[in-house]
């Protein structure tokens, strides 16, 4: 009996103790990712993974998330629209969507947004929105337009693949690499 009391006091004094802790780590999580476009430069994991802008024709391009000066460089390369594939369901994308949208307000780009959940890139609802994202670049035949998720690979490689099947882009042929992909700068 003094045994089960021994081990009942020790659940009492550490249970309470470790709730605490895990109240502290969950707020600090979400506030890291509430935060997430004020740390995001300086994540080098993050920014190291990203994939390469590329230009899919003279007036498609895509890659990854721009930081202030790439938008520069957009707007100075003629672009005027950019359309932002980040979720507004994740804190951290959400940070970083609206950061680019004031950036991009006070450079005068239009930012489109048409969010695409990350897992599974090929849902339903990700197949939809990439439909209505086809649409709006038909609707927008003079419009240089650069379409970005966060890292540059994953969701724009998708949108890709919906303007070649919708014949909004032609498919590279085989053996001649200087269709696509062709590097910005």
């Amino acid at each position: 009996m003094k045994r089960l009391l021994a081990r009942g006091r020790w659940v009492l004094y550490f249970l309470p103790r470790l709730l605490m802790v895990g109240v502290f780590f969950v707020v600090l999580v979400l506030t890291l990712l509430g935060n997430f476009d004020a740390l995001e430069p300086y994540l080098f994991p993050l920014r190291a993974a990203q994939g390469t802008e590329t230009r899919l024709s003279e007036r498609l391009a895509i890659g990854p998330y721009p930081q202030r000066a790439d938008l520069l460089r957009l707007k100075r390369q003629g672009y005027g629209t950019v359309i932002v594939l980040l979720d507004d369901r994740l804190p951290q994308e959400r940070a970083l969507k609206l950061r680019e949208e004031e950036r991009a307000r006070e450079i005068s780009l239009n930012i489109s947004p048409f969010p695409l959940g990350y897992l599974p890139v090929n849902s339903a609802a990700n197949r939809a929105m990439a439909a209505r994202l086809a649409n709006f670049v038909a609707a927008h035949p003079k419009e240089k337009i650069y379409i970005h998720c966060y890292l540059g690979r994953h969701r724009v490689g998708f949108v890709r693949d919906t303007l070649i099947r919708r014949g909004l882009l032609t498919m590279p042929q085989q053996g001649n690499a200087s269709i696509l992909p062709k590097r910005i700068r």
